[in-house]
């Protein structure tokens, strides 16, 4: 049994984004949203004592000491693929409101920070709830691997 949750919202709502067949609702694409409630869904009812918390990205500290920080992304003036993917996360973006709301309707508690990303915000509760026995972390991006090896 896990005692706490961590969850990266923004992986999780890109990534059912991603992986979904173009869908809208009253002109509102609504791709993420069947993707990201399921696996809300399913973590509750698995895990049904553990407490869950969706970390969503702000803007990132590194920005300020990297020019380029996440250059190589998206890009509204780029090559073809770019610009595809510029509109694909603009579409994405559109959707983050009602996830949080969803959320919030939920009682699922959320945190974000202007000056940090979720993986940020995850390194610190981590070290705050050092004491518990078993997190688990939902996301697929690799800078959350640095959790895993950091000793606290």
């Amino acid at each position: 049994m896990f005692d706490l949750i961590l969850i990266d919202g923004n992986y999780l709502g890109y990534g059912a984004f991603q992986r979904a067949r173009p869908r809208s609702v009253k002109d509102l694409d609504v791709r993420s949203l069947n993707g990201f409630f399921n696996t809300i869904h399913t973590l509750r009812y698995q895990y049904p004592r553990a407490h869950l918390i969706t970390l969503w990205d702000g803007r990132s500290w590194r920005y300020q000491h990297c020019a380029n920080y996440k250059g190589n992304r998206s890009k509204p003036n780029g090559t073809p693929s770019q610009r595809k993917a510029h509109k694909e996360r603009l579409l994405y973006k559109s959707q983050i409101s009602i996830l949080k709301n969803g959320l919030r309707a939920l009682g699922i508690k959320q945190m974000i920070a202007s000056n940090m990303e979720a993986d940020d915000l995850a390194g610190m509760l981590t070290a705050k709830n050092a004491t518990l026995h078993r997190m688990l972390f939902v996301t697929g991006d690799k800078d959350w691997l640095q959790l895993l090896v950091c000793p606290s």
